[in-house]
């Protein structure tokens, strides 16, 4: 019985000399706040959104290595 997720460091996966970039979409307040609040103290840099448009500009303005839905 452990967690459902395990994050990372981005030093463990960093191939280039940039942090790694996640856009976390979700449209509940207190679980996106939760999750870019884990992830910026792991290091990551974080692109929040609450709904498809946003997540959609921030696809096309953005260079991300992943995206959670």
């Amino acid at each position: 019985p452990g967690s459902w997720i395990q994050i990372v460091p981005p030093s463990t996966i960093q191939t280039m000399n940039r942090p790694r970039t996640i856009c976390v979409v979700e449209d509940d307040p207190a679980i996106r706040r939760g999750l870019v609040d884990a992830l910026e103290f792991a290091g990551f840099r974080v692109h929040a959104c609450a709904d498809g448009p946003s997540a959609r500009r921030t696809l096309a303005l953005a260079e991300l290595d992943l995206v959670l839905l």
